[in-house]
């Protein structure tokens, strides 16, 4: 899902975000500017590519490998009949 960061946030360069987050019942703040947050965002659509591809070669890994399976098992059955 792509969303433009303007039609988040008011266009000021100096806005800030206040992010809180329960921590052992105490709060605590990240505070960024719009440019900030940008950069933060494109940070972690980078991260969230990289594991998709990394999700990917991992799917192609299991089917290779379970097609090897297969395959010794096709052969271990010819085996037997001789």
């Amino acid at each position: 899902m792509e969303v433009d960061v303007q039609e988040l946030i008011d266009s000021n360069e100096k806005t800030i975000f206040n992010f809180a987050e329960n921590c052992n019942s105490s709060q605590g703040y990240i505070l960024l500017t719009e440019s900030q947050c940008v950069h933060e965002l494109e940070k972690f659509q980078l991260i969230i590519e990289q594991k998709d591809k990394e999700i990917a070669y991992l799917k192609q890994q299991d089917n290779d490998l379970r097609q090897q399976i297969n395959d010794l098992r096709e052969i271990n059955i010819l085996l037997k009949k001789k």
